[in-house]
C-alpha cells in the first residue's frame, strides 16, 4: 500500500507492525510466559498525534481510516504503549533504510548482534 506523505506511511506501517507485536505478546502468553503490553516506537510525531487522537487529520481513504481506528483502539485499551523516539536513536533503522556504518554497528550492538570481531 503507498501512503502519499510521510504519515500516512508511517500509519500503514504501524497498523501492520501493531498487529505482529499483539500476536507475539499473546503466543508468549499462551507458552506461559508473563507479559506486558509492548512498547512500540515511532519515529513521525504527525502519525503518534493522530493516532492518539490529539489530531484527526483528514484521509483520502476509508482504508486509511480503518488503520487509524484499529491502532487507536489498541492504544486507547492500554493494550500497547506508543512513544517517539528521535531518528538518532531508532534502533531498526538499519533494517528499514541506508545508514553509515557507525549508526549500523551502533544498531547491531543494541539488537545483540555481534561478530567474532566485536
Amino acid at each position: 500500500m503507498v501512503g502519499k506523505d510521510s504519515t500516512e506511511a508511517e500509519l500503514i506501517g504501524l497498523s501492520d507492525r501493531l498487529t505482529d507485536a499483539l500476536w507475539m505478546t499473546e503466543f508468549l502468553e499462551g507458552l506461559g510466559e508473563e507479559m506486558y503490553p509492548p512498547i512500540i516506537y515511532q519515529g513521525n510525531i504527525s502519525c503518534l498525534e493522530l493516532v492518539c487522537g490529539i489530531n484527526t487529520g483528514k484521509f483520502r481513504s476509508k482504508h486509511l481510516r480503518a488503520r487509524r481506528a484499529a491502532v487507536f483502539e489498541q492504544y486507547a485499551e492500554k493494550n500497547v504503549f506508543l512513544t517517539f523516539c528521535r531518528s538518532e536513536q531508532m534502533i531498526a533503522d538499519s533494517s528499514s533504510k541506508p545508514v553509515d556504518g557507525a549508526k549500523f554497528y551502533w544498531c547491531r550492538k543494541e539488537m545483540g548482534i555481534y561478530d567474532n570481531n566485536d
